[in-house]
């Protein structure tokens, strides 16, 4: 089970975000991933506790509708899943509210992240009569639609955002890479890291340029100066 994990934005402030229309004709382009916040704690069962929204193709027509609850955290993907609380989101409680989603929506397959963990992976040949693969795969996906029962999504954004603004945080903490940083350095891009000559690095040695500028993992990886004697 993967850990929704909080990461602070020591670098750049979230970029490119705005509050989405519900329930009305306006719907949102996006180049196969998009990002929403939340701020539903872990657990809520209310009315509005819900992710709720739907995927079209670039001439609007209708694909799927995507729905999540904070309360169980059972899925349900239209014309993919049975509607009965049976699957869940593999997300640990958390007391977090403030959560973000990075959803990749293709003609093959959904996936979605929680501040960086992967908490769903849906190939659209899994599905419980069929229709699945006839109405949803190979479909794709190039508008979001958000219904008015969504009353967790708070905001959104498709841009893919930049990391940088990283280097004197990285000093500091005696990180380096491992691996060739490209220019620019964007969203989803994974780099090796490791501590500086005299330090042993604790924690993943993987880290992603993340939603917001910053990078996944960065604040579990820490390096402890090596005591040789």
């Amino acid at each position: 089970m993967l850990l929704c994990l909080v990461v602070f934005n020591y670098c750049l402030s979230i970029q490119g975000w705005i509050t989405p229309q519900k329930d009305s004709s306006t719907k949102y382009s996006f180049h196969q991933t998009f990002w929403i916040q939340t701020d539903t704690a872990t657990g809520s069962d209310g009315a509005g506790d819900v992710v709720d929204i739907a995927l079209h193709t670039n001439i609007g027509g209708w694909i799927t509708n995507i729905f999540w609850r904070f309360s169980d955290w059972s899925y349900h993907i239209g014309s993919c899943t049975v509607d009965n609380h049976a699957l869940k989101l593999a997300i640990p409680p958390s007391a977090v509210a403030n959560k973000i989603w990075e959803i990749t929506a293709t003609g093959t397959f959904l996936k979605i992240t929680c501040n960086g963990g992967e908490v769903l992976y849906f190939e659209y040949n899994n599905n419980f009569d069929g229709r699945c693969t006839t109405e949803v795969r190979n479909k794709i996906p190039a508008f979001v639609w958000f219904f008015a029962k969504d009353g967790a999504t708070t905001k959104f954004t498709s841009e893919s955002v930049e990391c940088k603004g990283y280097e004197a945080d990285w000093e500091r903490r005696h990180l380096e890479s491992t691996t060739s940083i490209p220019t620019p350095l964007l969203t989803g891009t994974k780099i090796g890291i490791r501590c500086q000559e005299g330090y042993e690095l604790f924690g993943p040695n993987t880290i992603t340029c993340f939603y917001n500028s910053t990078f996944s993992n960065v604040l579990c990886s820490n390096c402890r100066y090596e005591d040789i004697f």
